[in-house]
């Protein structure tokens, strides 16, 4: 999710040899993958853990006759994140509503489920939100119908014209439906 908010070209996977620590001891082997510029969380994992295979299947001989040297992590270039929840996957109404007319709110967003680290909502920070966090926990923001308060999950979004479109999304209660059947369905609705 972290390289695909933070719009890192590159992405890869380390075997390490665990100790008591989360994620920490020495990296055994890695390898890099491109992020592809419509890739969401799920096809991003899928890729890599097919790519992870073969990888593995060449690695396990070499470091069990111990032809692999072990290296140390370099904890000065570690990043952190946050185990995902339902709830991180809210974006505000009003930075909705500025993306899809192309423009930048000068706000700090704060991503909940990376440790310090926000950005200016735009298109594009909005645009790979709904990726990296797809399909779970989801991209969510507030509608307002008749005077009631709904949640909206925007599915699948794109930017065009360096602006945001929203694709497919899903109103509570409803069917998935394209942005565009929401709106001829709910012509007064409004971002909350």
């Amino acid at each position: 999710q972290a390289a695909i908010m933070s719009g890192e070209p590159t992405t890869g996977v380390s075997t390490l040899k665990t100790d008591s620590q989360m994620d920490h001891g020495p990296i055994i082997s890695s390898f890099k993958s491109q992020i592809e510029s419509n890739d969401t969380n799920e096809t991003l994992r899928k890729r890599l853990f097919e790519e992870s295979v073969p990888f593995l299947l060449q690695l396990i001989p070499s470091y069990t006759k111990g032809k692999i040297h072990l290296k140390v992590q370099d904890e000065s270039k570690a990043t952190y994140t946050r185990m995902l929840k339902k709830d991180h996957g809210y974006i505000k109404g009003a930075y909705l509503e500025a993306a899809i007319e192309g423009k930048t709110i000068n706000d700090d967003w704060q991503i909940p489920y990376m440790k310090d680290y926000s950005v200016n909502p735009n298109p594009e920070t909005i645009e790979r939100f709904i990726r990296s966090i797809s399909p779970w926990p989801g991209a969510y923001t507030s509608v307002k119908i008749n005077e009631e308060t709904k949640r909206l999950k925007i599915l699948e979004a794109h930017i065009f014209d360096q602006k945001l479109i929203l694709d497919l999304v899903h109103l509570e209660g409803k069917t998935p439906v394209s942005f565009e059947q929401f709106k001829e369905g709910y012509p007064n609705f409004s971002f909350q």
